[in-house]
């Protein structure tokens, strides 16, 4: 199993990449906000998701400090929530805090590939298995990224499949036009697809492929092609923009799509400079992505005793 575990390291770091990545800026309209109510007094690294609990206090995942954290803003305390570790009531960062059903909070434990399920107090219960053992199946498979008010988990497929490159025996990921948005009910198992969207790491079109020892990625920085998105409602239905059109279409459990009215608007041109950003951020998320997968590598290569493999990227003009 150990050997599996790079390939599916590629297709997560690559999503990491693309989400760190700058888009050049647009002109919104200003909100104030006023004060609310309290404050925390403490700084917290890098907040990624917080959940406010039914008593008040607030779980967050803090990406920055690898620790889920339960703060408690009335008595201006902090503490973390179980510890990283491989134990049955532990997780392991990066991952992602998705909410869940009203009597159970679920946390994915992506370098595991597990639930971490919690109470609405935020006590660790335990854990439950997410993906299916076979490599090629998880490279392929969902990403979750949110839920529903029934606990039900939503994502896409990851947009990756394996070929054999060149008539080669090795195989290598290879990136598909479209991805599916998926729903998995954990008390069933039962994965459903509800649509289908274009999958956006295709417009850059990366490439991996063997180079000498290692993997080396190849991609194209975006050059403003309008993508598609989505977003999962608390009553399960699935809100769709497709082809640069704003139109949203909803997708009912069952599969039936309605759409609503589609609102014009005016393009605004991306400048030279607002294209070097982007490009800039790209390399930059790069580089942080090999960084951090050079360390994935090793880890998974030194409990198999072998030798990690090199990974190189490298990110093309428009």
């Amino acid at each position: 199993m150990a050997g599996t575990v790079p390939f599916r390291l590629i297709p997560v770091c690559l999503f990491l990449a693309l989400g760190t990545a700058k888009l050049p800026a647009q002109t919104r309209p200003t909100i104030v906000l006023d004060k609310g109510t309290r404050e925390y007094p403490e700084a917290f690294s890098k907040v990624t998701t917080l959940i406010e609990l039914r008593d008040g206090r607030v779980l967050l995942l803090d990406t920055g400090e690898s620790a889920l954290l339960l703060v408690d803003m009335v008595a201006n305390t902090r503490r973390k929530v179980s510890r990283q570790g491989g134990g049955p009531l532990e997780y392991r960062s990066p991952g992602l805090l998705l909410g869940g059903a009203p009597d159970t909070l679920l946390y994915l434990d992506m370098m595991q590939q597990r639930f971490l399920l919690l109470s609405p107090t935020a006590t660790p219960l335990g854990t439950a298995r997410f993906g299916s053992g076979d490599s090629e199946q998880r490279l392929a498979g969902m990403m979750p990224s949110t839920s529903d008010s029934r606990g039900r988990v939503y994502g896409v497929t990851t947009g990756f499949s394996m070929v054999e490159p060149g008539g080669k025996t090795r195989t290598m990921p290879a990136i598909t036009d479209t991805v599916e948005v998926q729903r998995l009910d954990r008390k069933s198992g039962k994965t459903t697809t509800l649509t289908r969207i274009r999958n956006v790491a295709s417009q850059m079109k990366p490439k991996i492929e063997p180079s000498g020892t290692g993997i080396k990625l190849t991609m194209t920085a975006p050059d403003g092609q309008a993508s598609d998105a989505w977003a999962a409602l608390p009553d399960g239905r699935v809100a769709v923009l497709r082809n640069g059109i704003y139109q949203v279409r909803f997708v009912t459990d069952a599969g039936k799509e309605t759409s609503g009215p589609v609102i014009s608007y005016v393009a605004v041109p991306i400048t030279a400079t607002e294209r070097k950003a982007m490009v800039d951020s790209l390399r930059a998320a790069m580089d942080k992505m090999i960084t951090a997968s050079r360390k994935a590598f090793s880890a998974a290569a030194g409990a198999s005793g072998k030798a990690p493999p090199k990974f190189e990227a490298e990110v093309l003009e428009p």
